[in-house]
């Protein structure tokens, strides 16, 4: 006896493992449901390094994405560094902070290193109209928990490349 008349649908398709376009640190994957955009903007001697990324539904494809989340990877050889403290802030221009909690994604030691602890943190979504005030800062810092970086101007470039994918 068949409970189903017809079969449940298949799996919803695997996004792509290779970018369907790069601009500059930017990279777009494209689906059937959703545009993805992330740049590595910021990548500190393979120990530290953060990436923003947004995503578009299809049905959306060209209008601006209402947020952008902040992912920041962190390898120690110290122990945890964030366990306790997840607190994200964005300072621009030495005034204006954006500020929000963000969650502990991962805490791992690492399989391949003995002592190397493995965090990463993502930020809450930040306001897509105070990504671009950052973009406009002459001086932008990021600080996850206690780790405070002051972004260079390649940095920043890096950021406004995720921007740049929303260029026609």
């Amino acid at each position: 006896m068949k409970l189903f008349s017809t079969e449940p649908p298949p799996p919803p398709p695997l996004p792509p493992s290779e970018p369907t376009k790069v601009i500059g640190k930017a990279e777009i994957y494209e689906s059937e449901t959703k545009t993805t955009a992330s740049s590595l903007f910021l990548n500190r001697n393979d120990k530290q390094s953060i990436r923003a990324r947004f995503e578009v539904p299809i049905e959306q494809a060209g209008e601006k994405p209402k947020s952008v989340q902040m992912f920041y990877h962190s390898f120690s050889d110290n122990g945890f560094k964030h366990e306790d403290n997840h607190k994200v802030a964005i300072v621009l221009d030495d005034k204006d902070t954006i500020e929000s909690e963000a969650n502990l994604v991962m805490a791992a030691c690492s399989p391949k290193k003995e002592n190397e602890y493995n965090e990463v943190i993502l930020s809450q979504p930040i306001a897509f109209a105070d990504f671009e005030a950052m973009l406009k800062a002459k001086k932008v810092k990021i600080q996850f928990g206690e780790t405070v970086f002051e972004l260079t101007a390649e940095e920043i470039d890096g950021l406004r490349d995720l921007q740049r994918t929303l260029d026609k």
